[in-house]
């Protein structure tokens, strides 16, 4: 069987159509899932007017479209990450679940001194590796929306090696927060 030119330029163009449309969806998807999160700071004593240090995670909706953020995340690994929930204080942060709309931040504040009982879990899997400041470069904090979608960021140095110390020698974390 023999195909005329008329039929393959038929298909060929129903082809790119769909393709068309399939990366259009694909694109408006993505857009409306897009963030640019967690922003991690150690915020240290007396930055805020003589107040508590603090750990700081930020997420800024950058789509177009309301997302919603179900809670924070710490993910810990790279070939089998684990995740681990924690939840905030409610005096210092956002509520979750929250809606945001476009250009929306929902700020999460962890006080220093409350931080080693809210997060026992992602500290304990630290103080059982091995090589706690290798794993630790594999260690990530964000938010997770309603959707399942994940949006997380390695924290820098200085807080994981916060983290690792913390993990190991809760009095030596203190100590070292002070002096920054």
């Amino acid at each position: 069987m023999r195909l005329s030119a008329d039929t393959l330029f038929c298909g060929a163009a129903f082809a790119l159509q769909q393709c068309g449309f399939l990366l259009e969806d694909a694109t408006v998807m993505m857009e409306r899932h897009r963030w640019a999160t967690a922003i991690i700071n150690l915020i240290p004593p007396g930055a805020r007017q003589f107040g508590p240090a603090f750990l700081q995670i930020r997420a800024v909706n950058t789509g177009s479209r309301e997302a919603k953020v179900n809670g924070i995340m710490w993910k810990l690994g790279v070939m089998k990450p684990e995740r681990f929930v924690v939840i905030p204080s409610l005096k210092y942060s956002s509520v979750c679940p929250i809606k945001r709309e476009h250009g929306d931040e929902a700020t999460y504040m962890f006080p220093v001194e409350s931080f080693p009982g809210d997060s026992e879990s992602v500290l304990t899997r630290l103080r059982g590796r091995r090589f706690p400041h290798l794993v630790a470069r594999g260690l990530h904090a964000g938010v997770y929306l309603s959707t399942g979608h994940e949006f997380v960021r390695r924290p820098d140095k200085r807080v994981r090696d916060w983290m690792v110390l913390l993990a190991n020698d809760p009095d030596g974390a203190a100590k070292l927060l002070e002096l920054h």
